[in-house]
């Protein structure tokens, strides 16, 4: 499995945990030091529209779309605003997510510190960084939180308006993202 220092994967038990509101922050605190790129990453799977929302059946085997509106409400748009150099957005059955990441890779400066929204991701690489954060007002999760809860680097929960971490904990060293 590839191995990613300079990325920091975030995902989340359900829809509305803060997952955006960490990566906005770190954008913000890192955008004058480094060239920060956002991702997000949908795993087009059936029955979880509950999660992730509805998504459009694909023209061709996936997406990888970037983000140029600074005035739009999609968390993409809101990593623009931030102050992230570029967002880009993956859309794929996840048996292709390793193709779709493979063929953003020659878009990415060499040193760019990489952001993403995703936990389907972290089954087809390792990243410097794997954050899941989980929210205490349901059981329901997804079925991939579940499965990838063992091998994350930090589980931060919510009760939707706290979080059980200190986010300065979360920095960058030699181009790789790390917990101090």
């Amino acid at each position: 499995m590839l191995h990613y220092p300079n990325l920091l994967l975030v995902g989340g038990s359900n829809r509305n945990v803060g997952k955006t509101t960490l990566i906005l922050n770190l954008i913000k605190k890192y955008k004058a030091q480094f060239s920060i790129i956002g991702l997000k990453v949908s795993s087009i799977q059936p029955g979880e529209d509950q999660f992730h929302g509805t998504h459009l059946n694909l023209e061709s085997n996936f997406e990888v779309y970037e983000e140029t509106n600074k005035d739009g409400q999609k968390d993409t748009s809101k990593m623009l605003i931030a102050g992230a150099a570029k967002v880009y957005y993956i859309r794929a059955a996840d048996e292709l997510i390793p193709q779709a990441f493979n063929s953003l890779q020659s878009k990415i400066p060499p040193n760019a510190m990489i952001i993403c929204e995703s936990i389907s991701l972290r089954k087809h690489l390792t990243p410097g960084l794997f954050i899941l954060i989980q929210d205490l007002r349901t059981d329901t999760l997804k079925k991939s939180f579940l499965a990838l809860k063992p091998i994350a680097n930090q589980i931060i929960t919510t009760d939707g308006n706290n979080f059980n971490f200190d986010f300065e904990r979360i920095v960058i060293d030699h181009n790789k993202w790390l917990l101090r």
